[in-house]
């Protein structure tokens, strides 16, 4: 079965958009010699690159020129539903970038969504739609936990607490996308500002059957649910993640040319996508695009982030197929529990359960769902996002 990948930078499309919109700006009156955009696969190779007289003056046209003596600032929007891997993929990119040479001495710092949703309100399971924070109809109470978190980075960066903030939350939906680059624009046009935060995205995407079956079982026992029955849990969790995909709107090429418009891109450093896919194992392609003030610091960063982003499987991922390849595999399990028939009985109930829940037709209703709003949430794209299922990649 082939797997239609929901990365919009996978598409042979995007560099004919991007060198189209680029060409669209050759008569600006500005003239400075820039880097040409650089399309890199997940393999590490050059897909494309544009000449630089396609590019000239481009990038530059982009630039706030104050920004040239600001201090250099990073913010990673993630982008993923829930039990796609982003925080997982988080933990992993800040150990990896302390690890390595280059950026161990950039200091990070992960702002989450849901710790400030728990820290100001108990998780409650229930089945009243007024009480259900996940609930579409009570989103805005969702927005103002994103918006703290988000708050709270901006605020750290420009105290200097951190260079590179994570702003770990699904963003799934493009109004909130809009108002965080928004903040972000606003924020560097601030006249005493003495930063400049240029918005970094890492989009994480899960589509292996297996693979969110199990960490919904591992949701089951996060700081959400560590009090619930198991059962519970995990109905709770597959209602949750249903409520979200009703309100997915994907990211698309049309929502990156918007971050490169003159009107936003206000930062020196440019404009970078990166993607990570089920653990790793599915090709995707990262846009790398700098402007002609790109410090060496930022070039740093971003080529370790595709490094990190292109041998993630090899580095991080493997670890994970495998805990997931043993939770499905009975003599796996029969081994693991030779000598604790109890444990053993438990992990094979729950594994059921699972299986009863989350099963082919619930992931039949989450594929209509986003094949729904992406007809509803199209505008202009200039290519159609594909959703397939798929369960046979870990059994491989």
């Amino acid at each position: 079965m082939t797997f239609d990948n929901l990365s919009i930078v996978s598409e042979p499309k995007l560099f004919i958009s991007v060198r189209d919109r680029l060409n669209s700006f050759t008569e600006s009156v500005f003239s400075w010699p820039i880097e040409s955009t650089s399309h890199l696969s997940s393999s590490g190779r050059y897909h494309s690159s544009l000449y630089q007289d396609e590019l000239e003056s481009t990038v530059t046209r982009f630039t706030n020129h104050n920004s040239m003596r600001l201090v250099p600032k990073y913010i990673i929007i993630l982008i993923g539903l829930p039990a796609s891997g982003k925080s997982t993929v988080s933990k992993h990119l800040v150990k990896y970038l302390r690890d390595t040479r280059a950026t161990t001495n950039i200091r990070c710092k992960t702002f989450n969504a849901g710790d400030v949703r728990r820290k100001q309100k108990t998780m409650e399971l229930t089945d009243d739609p007024t009480k259900d924070i996940f609930d579409p109809k009570n989103s805005d109470k969702k927005e103002e936990y994103a918006r703290t978190a988000f708050n709270e980075a901006l605020a750290d960066l420009d105290n200097d607490i951190c260079d590179v903030g994570i702003f770990d939350a699904t963003n799934s939906t493009k109004q909130r996308r809009k108002y965080l680059f928004s903040e972000i624009k606003n924020f560097n046009r601030k006249v005493k500002s003495k930063i400049s935060i240029s918005p970094i995205i890492l989009h994480v995407t899960c589509s292996d059957k297996k693979f969110i079956r199990y960490n919904i079982h591992q949701k089951s026992s996060n700081a959400d649910y560590f009090d619930k029955q198991y059962d519970l849990s995990v109905k709770d969790f597959a209602k949750r993640l249903k409520q979200y995909y009703t309100q997915f709107s994907p990211y698309t090429m049309d929502e990156f040319n918007h971050i490169l418009s003159p009107s936003l891109h206000d930062s020196h450093h440019g404009t970078f996508y990166f993607h990570v896919a089920n653990a790793g194992l599915t090709s995707t392609t990262n846009i790398v695009e700098y402007s002609n003030f790109a410090s060496l610091e930022t070039r740093n960063l971003i080529n370790t982030l595709h490094h990190f982003t292109s041998d993630y499987v090899a580095m991080f991922g493997s670890q994970y197929i495998s805990k997931v390849k043993n939770f499905f595999t009975f003599s796996e399990i029969v081994n693991s529990n030779k000598l604790n028939i109890r444990k053993s009985f438990k992990q094979f109930s729950r594994l059921k359960l699972l299986n009863r829940v989350i099963n082919d037709n619930y992931f039949k209703k989450l594929k209509n769902f986003h094949l729904i709003n992406n007809i509803t949430q199209r505008d202009q794209e200039p290519f159609r996002f594909q959703l397939q299922f798929y369960d046979n990649q870990v059994s491989q």
